[in-house]
């Protein structure tokens, strides 16, 4: 989508004649928050001067009836496409899904006469069905996004449609808010301070530097969300979520999957005290995939300059980062001043490294993850060796950062710069998955699976795991839980693939429970 002077769609575009419309307010704060739903159900968009509504034939549905206008559209697109993934067994291909075996008998349906009903008949007939009657079985859904709602910002949202995100209005203006810093009396930070320069910052205000910065550079305090992951597009930086550029977005068009080369790495250390980051196989135990890494220490502006405009598929930065830009041996590389950056994706493991993060994005890269104030190098380390074994595993920058995050107290001072969803590597077993591991008192163990959409397999898709006793497929992003596992049969599971696994409160990532 972009803006023009007059309204245009190519003939190629055949809207669907789906007798499904939402009337709204003609205003970009109503309007936005109504695009994933009007997407997913072929719907027309039309203006209203009166109440809001989801119009399906003879149909209809209040959108400010329950709950808040937003919460309304949030929870209509999750109830229809939860409810679809039900009907859907009735199909020619018939699948035994968990969800619907435990609600059939809560829902007074001939499963069959409903797959057949049109489109405004089954919505009437889920519509009548109380959410909470059904809430504690839909998927954890996937993304929220707050989006300015400005004229600009138009151009992203088929990209959250086809996400299907739950789309909020951000607030025109963000006010000012404080995070306190935790004491790190016994820890060195990424910028070089001496221990009383030290002390005076962790007794100040984490973002009280940010505030006066301009309206663009800002760090902003977004509100909270329910979903996994969560995306902000509008000026400033937004604590805990993804910092989405509908540049970046689009440039995923232009990106070609890596050649047979293999899946180029650099990794740039420009501190020898920060080398701890850097441990055998931090990338590149992917038996069936060819890594090409290269691992750099102390490089000069003008190394780190060529690094930079040279493709790569991951760069990975440890070191130092200041007002003048990345810090080298010889001085400050300022990423604003590159002609052309060529590195797809990167991590820049630095303090408050995310303005020169921006600079590479506006430069060309399509995502990466940056800091937003000072961490400590313990921090840093153990936040830099869980993402990268994420990102090896094929969890998308966003969600790799997601996990990596509940490794410290300080993680939620890193988020992500750009398309979020960009990845390393596809994920071995289809969808990622993150494992929760506890024994029990008669030597077995209880095991809890989080699983993740991902651009492979999204929302609706559905997985099984045999081995741990499962037997009926569940929707991705609803967890699965079993107990009494026998010893073989989870180390059975666990050889399947290399999977992140917190077992004892660590998380781990090769592990041998018959150790």
């Amino acid at each position: 989508m972009e803006l023009g002077d007059e309204f245009h769609v190519p003939e190629s575009i055949d809207p669907p004649d789906t007798g499904v419309r939402l009337e709204l307010p003609l205003v970009h704060e109503k309007v936005y928050p109504a695009a994933s739903l009007a997407y997913y159900l072929g719907a027309d968009v039309v203006p209203t001067s009166g109440v809001p509504k989801l119009v399906a034939g003879d149909f209809e549905y209040s959108l400010e009836s329950d709950g808040t206008y937003e919460e309304t559209l949030h929870r209509l697109l999750r109830q229809t496409a939860f409810l679809d993934c039900l009907v859907r067994t009735e199909g020619i291909v018939k699948d035994e899904l968990y969800e619907r075996n435990r609600l059939e008998s809560r829902l007074d349906w001939d499963f069959a006469e409903v797959y057949d009903s049109s489109l405004p008949e089954q919505l009437e007939t889920y519509l009548s069905v109380p959410f909470e009657t059904i809430s504690e079985y839909v998927p954890t859904w996937t993304l929220t996004t707050d989006v300015t709602p400005l004229e600009k910002h138009a151009a992203v949202l088929p990209f959250l449609a086809y996400d299907l995100s739950q789309i909020r209005s951000a607030p025109l203006r963000s006010s000012k808010q404080s995070i306190s810093q935790p004491q790190m009396f016994d820890d060195f930070y990424r910028t070089g301070f001496t221990r009383d320069e030290k002390r005076e910052f962790e007794s100040a205000d984490l973002l009280r530097g940010a505030s006066e910065r301009t309206d663009a550079g800002k760090i902003v305090r977004p509100d909270p969300v329910e979903t996994t992951e969560h995306a902000w597009v509008g000026n400033g930086f937004p604590l805990g979520a993804n910092k989405l550029t509908v540049e970046t977005l689009k440039r995923g068009f232009d990106y070609s999957a890596p050649n047979k080369s293999g899946i180029s790495i650099h990794v740039v250390c420009n501190d020898a005290e920060m080398s701890d980051e850097i441990v055998d196989e931090l990338y590149g135990f992917r038996e069936l995939v060819d890594y090409d890494i290269t691992i750099d220490y102390n490089r000069t502006v003008a190394e780190l300059r060529e690094i930079l405009e040279t493709p790569v598929d991951l760069f990975h930065y440890i070191g130092h980062v200041d007002d003048d830009g990345f810090l080298c041996v010889d001085g400050s590389l300022n990423a604003q001043a590159l002609g052309n950056v060529a590195i797809k994706s990167f991590f820049l493991n630095a303090c408050s490294s995310y303005e020169q993060g921006m600079a590479l994005i506006q430069g060309g890269s399509i995502g990466g993850v940056v800091t937003l104030s000072d961490v400590a190098n313990t921090t840093a380390t153990r936040v830099g060796r869980a993402f990268a074994s994420l990102l090896n595993r094929g969890f998308s920058l966003r969600t790799a950062l997601t996990i990596a995050r509940r490794e410290t107290v300080s993680g939620y001072r890193y988020i992500t710069l750009g398309n979020g969803e960009q990845t390393l590597v596809q994920n071995e077993g289809g969808i990622p998955i993150h494992i929760s591991i506890a024994s029990t008192p008669n030597n077995t163990y209880s095991v809890e699976v989080e699983t993740y959409s991902s651009t492979q397999c999204g929302i609706g898709s559905s997985y099984t795991i045999n081995i741990l006793g499962g037997s009926a497929r569940r929707l991705v992003c609803n967890d699965f839980q079993s107990s009494d596992v026998p010893l073989k049969n989870l180390n059975k599971f666990l050889d399947i693939e290399t999977r992140p696994v917190i077992i004892d409160g660590e998380l781990k990532f090769d592990i041998d429970l018959s150790d």
